[in-house]
């Protein structure tokens, strides 16, 4: 299961290597992000599941272990209500649908003595309350957090190719713990990246002729804002966020620091996706920046990584599940996703994740006479 290891050199690809460049010059911190991965052929089509299956995903790790120890496993399947009976977990009701249509195609229920909601911190809330548990409260939904994140473009006067090579290859920590800021070299195939481009016509032609010159990275900040995950009934929950003055002046200076090191890597033009700003060439045009004066609706984001819609904690008059995932109020009812984080990482939670659920995983195999 574990291969994890440092992105190697041959598959770094040309936008890594040129923003590593300005990294050495500015002497700067960086280095090659570690993967998990094994025969990894650089392809950059990550986003759209490995072709090659080199991420080793859960299909290829957790799962057939799952398998191997006696777990019955059923895909394409919507988990409909948490059965309770004398006011403990006793099993789940689900849908099994067809694989093409994803229409119902016959019910299913499950008997178990625990159940482990995992939904993520955008769907468990919302699966929870429709089943009436979890808030006593009246937290649950609530405490969103996410990474801020936006990107940076920078035109070289040589061919980049940036979408060659792993997806994300390389990061600089040096604002890290004074900014909470943390930069990563990224990119999307060319299908993808093109809907990103402002304008039409003549101008957008030309964008798109100069793609293979266009390097970019991107960056996120561990935020200080939140939101909150409303439930609809039988639709998709609909999600709020204010982004505060604070984050939004970290994300303008993150988004600084990453175009001086793309002008330090020998861009002719850095597009720094700050407003106001057009392509810059110098860094006098970066140091005249006012981050004070951006107005959080005024950048361009996009969001990763949520977390803390149900929070852990001891109190269950402030939290939705207790410090070993056990949903206040419940038994037999855990959650293990990324949902119980009460804050938000700094860096991105996969590893921490999978160790909480690790943890649930071991309270309940050392204290199975209280459940089995």
């Amino acid at each position: 299961i574990q291969h994890v290891q440092p992105v190697p050199e041959e598959l770094l690809g040309e936008n890594a290597r040129i923003f590593r460049s300005g990294v050495k010059k500015l002497g700067l911190h960086g280095e090659p992000i570690r993967r998990n991965i094994e025969g990894c052929r650089g392809c950059g089509v990550c986003a759209f599941g490995c072709p090659s299956d080199a991420k080793l995903a859960m299909h290829l790790t957790y799962l057939p272990r799952a398998q191997h120890a006696g777990a019955t496993i059923y895909a394409n399947t919507r988990a409909q209500r948490i059965l309770i009976e004398d006011g403990r977990a006793t099993g789940v009701t689900a849908l099994l649908l067809e694989p093409t249509t994803r229409e119902p195609m016959a019910n299913l229920t499950v008997r178990a003595k625990v159940v482990i909601v995992a939904c993520g911190a955008i769907h468990t809330p919302s699966f929870l309350a429709d089943n009436a548990v979890g808030n006593v409260s009246g937290q649950l939904g609530r405490h969103l957090r996410i990474h801020p994140a936006a990107a940076v473009g920078a035109y070289f006067d040589e061919d980049v190719y940036s979408w060659r090579g792993t997806l994300q290859p390389y990061y600089v920590d040096d604002w890290h713990e004074s900014l909470d800021v943390m930069i990563e070299v990224t990119s999307s195939v060319p299908g993808v990246g093109a809907g990103t481009f402002p304008g039409m016509g003549l101008r957008l032609k030309e964008q798109l002729g100069a793609y293979p010159k266009l390097a970019s990275a991107g960056l996120f900040v561990s935020d200080t804002s939140s939101g909150r995950v409303i439930r609809r009934a039988g639709k998709e929950p609909v999600i709020t966020y204010k982004l505060n003055k604070h984050d939004t002046r970290r994300m303008v200076r993150g988004l600084a620091h990453t175009a001086e090191i793309f002008l330090a890597a020998g861009a002719r033009a850095v597009l720094s996706g700050l407003p106001g700003l057009g392509p810059v060439t110098s860094k006098s045009q970066l140091d005249e920046l006012k981050e004070e004066a951006v107005k959080p609706g005024s950048l361009r984001l996009t969001a990763f990584h949520p977390v803390g819609t149900a929070r852990m904690g001891a109190d269950a008059a402030t939290s939705v599940v207790g410090p070993w995932g056990e949903v206040h109020g419940v038994p037999g009812l855990f959650v293990s996703d990324a949902s119980v984080l009460p804050g938000c990482p700094t860096v991105n939670p996969q590893i921490t994740i999978m160790a909480f659920a690790t943890r649930t995983a071991d309270y309940l195999a050392r204290h199975g006479s209280s459940y089995f």
